[in-house]
């Protein structure tokens, strides 16, 4: 119970305060949009698993009027709905899995409760974002899988099986948790027969298939985002276009006008920073790190280097083990093959190292109050008494020094410096038509999301991307070939040179163009939004009578 309000706490306070959704969320929204009128039409153009948008358009079908669900800011609360269950479930189950792993009610009490302040757990189930409910789904399998291999249950190797596909349909790194079942379920055991053993994983693979395969034979691919071979063997461009996810739904079929656009997907992720491929294990590193803010990891390495810190059971710690070593070679092959890296591909290394962190505290405290009693001598029929106090005391004054930074790191604002694009877009639905058609290059979904513009609207033109250096000259081709009634640009807002940027960025807000002026603009140094209306040229104004 103190876990789940907890983490309820944390996690409503993240999703309340959310200043912009980000990129990815967008293009959460567009796919669950085109599930409900093609469903499989959006399956077999994207790279992602439909499981979260599923669950999003479930929630918006189910729970909200009819008048209100196509709403922008509906559409988010049902995202960060999905998300924020998932997060609060991941809680729980890190403490099973603690109390699995140690045998210890304080120690999973602690790593739940670690889970809850978890920084990046926080900001993840705030934003419209899969990873979290994958997450929950991919630990519940695990600590099934546990349980079916303590007892060599057959019906529990495919629940595990089944809640495996489910988490599948999500995101398909669940595929390495199967992998690893597999591996650890044959790892040699005197007691065990190995015919038993086989069955089970016969049982979990067959469960699996029953759930995952469904979709893959829909699509034709049994892995969409990042297969096998591509991960092996292949590098890929990404392909850049708006409204649509990070390989996932975007308008990008272009007409004469640069409208009416179908969406095409692109593969990298929104989120990932680009690394050379021998580079990947120090990031790695820098990643997992960052994800707990450095008192995780810091308190894990505790548990690692002292002897006297808790040891797990020997099955349990194998199959997360193999789980982390199996996540991490799928990320050092997809740097290998994509050059990028994001702190979202160490989430599930981040998640099963949170039971080691709690034994890490556990263990400092203990070693700190035996030097303590040490020093002071204690003896007699007091000590105990005073040994129980010294204990107390210390899990208090620690407590606060773990878990001060970590909830202070875990409510803080998400997105802040993009709260200017939700700005943006409630200033464009509400002073522009409907049928006002707005010129912004794709790297802005989000101004174009909230201004209620992303599929399936076609009033969102655009005539190149967020990766291009911009020019005036180029701009003013783009509106005689496009004819907008209003352009959008934003500062830092593209791949490329910054100083060419915030040149750019300074002539339109400055007035140089003679075929735009500006209307509307907000936001800090490194994020000001630029909203301006097309000149109309003088031949084409219309002088009215007077009084007309």
């Amino acid at each position: 119970m103190w876990i789940l309000l907890a983490a309820m706490a944390i996690h409503v306070n993240g999703a309340a305060n959310l200043a912009c959704l980000s990129r990815d969320g967008v293009q959460f929204v567009t796919y669950a949009k085109r599930l409900a009128v093609e469903p499989l039409a959006v399956m077999r153009d994207t790279t992602k698993q439909p499981g979260y948008p599923a669950l999003m358009l479930a929630v918006n079908r189910v729970t909200i009027n009819s008048f209100y669900k196509d709403h922008p800011i509906i559409w988010q609360a049902c995202g960060q709905f999905v998300a924020l269950c998932g997060g609060v479930a991941t809680c729980l189950l890190i403490y099973r899995l603690g109390r699995r792993l140690f045998g210890d009610t304080r120690i999973a009490l602690v790593a739940g409760l670690m889970a809850c302040a978890w920084p990046q757990g926080a900001m993840l189930s705030a934003d419209v974002l899969s990873d979290m409910p994958h997450l929950a789904l991919y630990l519940a399998a695990l600590v099934i899988g546990l349980s079916a291999m303590d007892r060599m249950s057959l019906p529990r190797f495919a629940a595990c099986g089944a809640v495996a596909g489910l988490a599948y349909l999500v995101r398909q790194e669940a595929l390495g948790l199967v992998a690893a079942m597999a591996i650890c379920a044959v790892w040699p055991s005197p007691t065990e027969r190995l015919a038993r053993r086989i069955a089970g994983i016969g049982c979990m693979i067959g469960a699996f298939a029953i759930i995952a395969a469904p979709h893959s034979i829909a699509t034709g691919k049994v892995m969409p985002n990042k297969s096998i071979d591509k991960l092996m063997f292949g590098t890929e461009a990404a392909v850049h276009s708006p409204t649509g996810e990070s390989g996932g739904t975007r308008q990008h079929a272009v007409d004469a006008a640069h409208v009416a656009r179908r969406p095409t997907f692109r593969q990298s992720s929104v989120f990932a920073h680009q690394v050379a491929w021998y580079m990947a294990p120090a990031r790695m590193a820098e990643e997992w790190c960052k994800s707990g803010r450095y008192v995780l990891s810091t308190l894990v390495l505790i548990a690692l280097i002292l002897k006297t810190a808790p040891r797990p059971e020997s099955r349990g710690a194998r199959l997360v083990v193999v789980a982390i070593a199996l996540q991490l070679v799928a990320v050092q092959l997809r740097v290998k093959s994509y050059g990028e890296i994001s702190s979202r591909y160490l989430l599930i290394p981040a998640a099963l190292t949170i039971p080691w962190a709690a034994t890490g505290l556990s263990a400092l405290i203990t070693m700190i109050a035996a030097a303590l009693a040490k020093g002071a001598g204690d003896t007699g029929a007091d000590a105990a008494m005073m040994a129980r106090r010294r204990i107390r005391s210390l899990w208090l004054s620690a407590s606060l020094v773990v878990f001060v930074p970590l909830v202070y790191y875990a409510t803080m604002q998400i997105n802040a410096d993009k709260a200017t694009y939700k700005l943006a877009g409630w200033w464009l639905r509400s002073n522009t038509k409907r049928a006002d058609r707005v010129h912004a290059h794709d790297r802005l979904e989000q101004v174009m999301f909230y201004a209620g513009r992303t599929w399936p609207e076609t009033t969102w033109i655009y005539g190149d991307d967020g990766r291009t250096d911009p020019t005036l000259a180029r701009l003013k081709e783009i509106i005689r070939e496009t004819s907008p009634d209003y352009v959008v640009d934003a500062r830092r807002s593209r791949d490329g040179d910054i100083a060419a940027q915030d040149a750019y960025i300074e002539q339109l807000s400055s007035g140089e163009s003679d075929f735009l002026e500006v209307i509307w603009n907000s936001g800090a140094a490194n994020h000001e939004v630029i909203v301006m209306r097309r000149k109309q040229p003088a031949e084409a104004q219309q002088i009215k009578p007077a009084g007309e």
